[in-house]
């Protein structure tokens, strides 16, 4: 089915600099989200994107302007080992931002022989007077191997600060490759604690717990693990003296993805970073292991991206993406997309070719080189035809090519007519591959042109134009005569074919072409169709909106009332509507005002205004039959209510007795149900006495409303026939 997602065009918000290669690895490019957050407020992704570039400086863009907000310089020998956190902060006393940006960095100097690891600190305040940068602030890094991620914990209520908020009072938190973390005080960088990588292997059930290292790491609070990965179940996490809440206790968490290269095993693990006030609740631990659950190892270098808040983790690796959902923390493998790898580019370079059409010519065609090959079937089955695809084993020669995913489009499904008439191979097109709407269109006018729909009823009124004024009317009778015949040897045809895979193909061709933008629709009918094959279309659509049933008055009983197998799904008539109005869009003004010139001058005033009222007719019957499906929906509505609160107080009453009681009575219609008083009674020892006729007219008074009339019949009270009329006014 066609994506609904657009994904538009890219374009360059800005040329970055090239970066300097350092002594072991050429220079690389490293991209981090930039957030901002006011005092009292939640923390928020902005517009904008923090570059680090090797060697060179960290720039800062906005999005939306296509602009560099700033930008901080770094030595030449510098290296970026992670990608850079920048937030801006706004504090509630006055209207003066300021902007922390983080980096990590490991710089090769001559004198040293190894690197020296370093947290830098870029500062700036910005307010109506201006920018004013400080003086950036380092702090060397005593671990054994590099920092690969940096985060800043949500803002510590001091008490020393409380009601300042000038800055956002928050902790660094830096994470090693060999699973080593650390935290430093978001101002000047001093460093508050630091664990070994033992406190992540020392929960592992693996007998070996050396060659630890980090895969994945991200910061997100308590009550988005609860609610996202365990299912809003917080009494899992019992280390705590309160309760995690969103608005209340909400300690800092960290995922952790890690694997060891011994056993070739990954593990996810939960960590609490908890405040000062929090830790002492704790006695005093800075890193809580709240958490570890073994992780579905792959092959290879694998990337992850987390969604904490859905549960959902997705990682890459091998050229698949898997997705991953969690069930009280543990991981499971929902579902796993195989990308195209390079062998389907070869299977693609060698089934088809790149071809001139003549000498001298410039526009290049698709030809077929293997078409009774198993290999062009595989492809047409496992979806792999697409236009991505195609341009991908073509990359070279469709680099000269103008419009390629247009004429691609167009060249595909005719390609695949030719190696099959039978249709077969395009329907296996049509249902397997991802389409957009150039190659929906070429497939259903490929797909109707076979059907005999389109070519022989306009050759007719094409030589009906051409007709001479001195021709009789005996010649026009005769030619009138031919048009029936040939029309109901269509009709024979498109019966015989209804029932095929032909009209299955036509119906999966129209569902993803509804489903596929509108104006991109529009131009391929445009550029595809002329004015009278879209009139074609439109016809079929007819067609399909008659035999569907839709112009059937809705009491009325039909054929396709009997088959309810067969019966054609509720939004059929949407989909029908949706693409008749393109179609009517693709004709536009100029073209209908046309087509009614060519009908009003074949000697025939009626056929230019037949088409228009057949087809407002139609529309208005149909529209007539979902209006009275509504009005009878609203008359019902209130009865199918009724019932089905009847239905399930009556199973409410019967909960727990044996014997089921069966009302011979009609229900009346209302909006209330009566639940039905027992005859019998349970004493306190235990025993079952039937009640007395006071009993059950006390209870009856009991249920009516203040001067209420309520008729009751002597077969409750007397056990015999009649009735009485009791009136009760209170």
């Amino acid at each position: 089915m066609a994506a609904k997602l657009q994904i538009h065009t890219p374009y360059v918000l800005q040329t970055l600099p090239r970066p300097l290669d350092g002594p072991d690895r050429p220079g690389r490019y490293h991209a981090g989200e930039v957030f901002g957050q006011k005092h009292g407020c939640k923390r928020r992704k902005r517009t904008e994107l923090a570059v680090a570039v090797d060697g060179v400086a960290v720039y800062i863009y906005d999005v939306l302007s296509s602009q560099a907000a700033t930008s901080y310089l770094v030595s030449p020998q510098s290296v970026f080992t992670c990608a850079p956190y920048s937030l801006r902060w706004r504090p509630a006393s006055s209207k003066t931002t300021t902007r922390y940006t983080y980096v990590s960095l490991s710089t090769n100097k001559s004198s040293s022989v190894s690197a020296q690891r370093e947290i830098k600190l870029f500062k700036e305040e910005t307010s109506g007077a201006g920018t004013t940068m400080a003086a950036p602030v380092s702090r060397a890094l005593h671990c054994d191997a590099p920092i690969i991620h940096i985060f800043a914990s949500s803002p510590r209520h001091s008490p020393i600060n409380v009601t300042g908020g000038e800055s956002p009072n928050n902790d660094l938190f830096a994470v090693a490759a060999d699973g080593t973390i650390l935290c430093l005080n978001g101002e000047t960088l001093e460093e508050r604690w630091q664990t070994a990588p033992s406190a992540l292997s020392k929960e592992l059930l693996t007998s070996s717990k050396t060659g630890l290292h980090v895969d994945f790491a991200q910061l997100t609070s308590a009550a988005d693990v609860v609610d996202g990965m365990f299912g809003g179940r917080s009494e899992l996490f019992g280390v705590f003296q309160e309760p995690i809440h969103r608005e209340g206790f909400n300690p800092d968490f960290l995922v952790v993805i890690t694997s060891q290269g011994s056993s070739h095993s990954r593990h996810l693990h939960l960590l609490a970073l908890p405040s000062e006030r929090e830790a002492r609740q704790t006695n005093d631990e800075r890193l809580i292991s709240v958490f570890v659950a073994p992780f579905p190892a792959e092959a290879g270098q694998t990337q992850f991206q987390l969604d904490v808040r859905s549960g959902t983790l997705q990682s890459l690796s091998g050229g698949a993406i898997a997705t991953y959902g969690f069930n009280n923390g543990i991981p499971r493998l929902e579902n796993k997309l195989q990308l195209p790898e390079r062998w389907v580019f070869y299977a693609i370079g060698r089934v088809f070719a790149w071809d001139q059409q003549s000498q001298g010519s410039k526009t290049s065609r698709l030809v077929c080189r293997l078409p009774e090959s198993n290999v062009l079937n595989y492809l047409v089955d496992a979806g792999h035809l697409s236009t991505s695809n195609i341009k991908s084993a073509f990359k070279h020669e469709v680099r000269e090519a103008d419009e390629v995913d247009d004429f691609l489009g167009e060249e595909v499904p005719t390609l695949l007519a030719q190696v099959d008439p039978t249709m077969e191979l395009l329907v296996g097109y049509i249902s397997g591959t991802q389409l957009g709407p150039t190659e929906l269109v070429a497939s259903i006018k490929l797909l109707l042109r076979s059907l005999g729909l389109f070519e022989d009823s306009f050759k007719f009124l094409q030589a009906r134009l051409t007709e001479s004024g001195e021709q009789g009317h005996d010649h026009e009778n005769e030619a009138v005569n031919r048009a029936l015949d040939r029309a109901e040897e269509e009709l024979e045809i498109t019966e015989h074919y209804l029932g095929g895979h032909r009209t299955r193909g036509l119906g999966v061709a129209f569902s993803k072409l509804g489903a596929c933008p509108a104006g991109a629709t529009v131009r391929s009918l445009r550029r595809l169709f002329r004015v009278e094959e879209i009139i074609g279309l439109m016809n079929v659509l007819r067609a399909e909106l008659i035999k569907d049933g839709w112009t059937t008055r809705y009491l009325d009983r039909t054929s396709a009332d009997q088959d309810e197998i067969d019966a054609p799904p509720d939004g059929s008539i949407q989909l029908i509507a949706d693409l008749m109005s393109r179609c009517i869009d693709s004709v536009g003004l100029a073209g209908w005002m046309a087509s009614d010139t060519m009908l009003a001058g074949s000697r025939n005033q009626e056929d230019s205004a037949d088409f228009f009222s057949q087809f407002q007719a139609e529309v208005s019957v149909a529209l007539e039959g979902v209006m009275e499906a509504v009005r009878l929906q609203g008359a019902l509505a209130e009865t199918v209510s009724y019932a089905r609160r009847a239905r399930k107080a009556y199973v409410e009453s019967t909960k727990g007795k044996a014997v089921s009681m069966h009302l011979t009575e009609e229900l009346p219609l209302g909006l209330k149900t009566d639940s039905r008083i027992s005859a019998e009674r349970v004493r306190s020892g235990g025993e079952i006495v039937p009640r007395s006729s006071r009993q059950i007219g006390h209870f009856v008074g009991k249920k009516r409303g203040v001067y209420s009339v309520q008729r009751i019949s002597e077969e409750t009270l007397l056990g015999g026939g009649g009735a009485a009329a009791v009136r009760q006014g209170r």
